[in-house]
This record gives structure tokens, sequence and C-alpha cells, in this order.
């Protein structure tokens, strides 16, 4: 099963949608388990990966493609959340603050 190894930091994928003028400028997300199905097959590297039974994602040029003409395309994308750097840095700075303030010998004459 795609959903065992999901740790919620991989990437969100996107195909582009028609707006009401009729251009493809509109960002639509994939459902999940496709999205993670996509992730899955760009890390391992993968030229293509199924969409369904009509398309197919071709990793290399970002494009989703239809099988019987491969010309017939629309632009995908995907986006990845950078949740654990931010995480790290606020940790870091926390733990910095703490031990300036704990390093502060008393006044001289201060009984404890």
């Amino acid at each position: 099963d795609d959903d065992d190894d999901d740790d919620g930091t991989g990437g969100k994928w996107f195909w582009a949608g028609d707006s009401k003028n009729g251009s493809q400028d509109v960002w639509i997300q994939y459902e999940e388990k496709l999205s993670k199905k996509f992730e899955k097959a760009y890390l391992a590297k993968k030229d293509k990966v199924k969409v369904d039974s009509e398309r197919y994602i071709d990793i290399k040029n970002l494009l989703q493609r239809r099988y019987d003409d491969p010309n017939k395309r629309r632009t995908v994308k995907r986006v990845v959340a950078k949740v654990k750097t931010a995480k790290s840095k606020s940790t870091k700075s926390k733990s910095k603050s703490s031990s300036t303030t704990t390093t502060i010998p008393p006044p001289v004459g201060t009984t404890i």
C-alpha cells in the first residue's frame, strides 16, 4: 500500500486546469492517493507514472500526457512544504536564549 510510508513531508502534485478564459492557469491538486503515487515514482527517478487508463505523468518534463495522443498535455507541478527546517531553527534559538539566562551569576553579596 502506498500510504504506509508517508510521513506528511513529501511533495504534493497539481495539474493545470482550465480557467474561465480557456487558459490552463488554475492549479488543481491531485487526490492524495495519486499524489503519493507520483511522489514515489519521482523519488525513484522514474520517467513516467500512470494517472488513469487515459493519462500518465511525464515526470522528466512535468507534463500530464494522454496515451492516445502524447501531444495533448497539461503542465503539472510538485510542491514541497519545508516544515522540518523551520522547526529546527526555532528549537536552536530557544535553547540559545535559555542557556544565556542560566549562566548569569547572582550579584555579589546575595544569598541563595
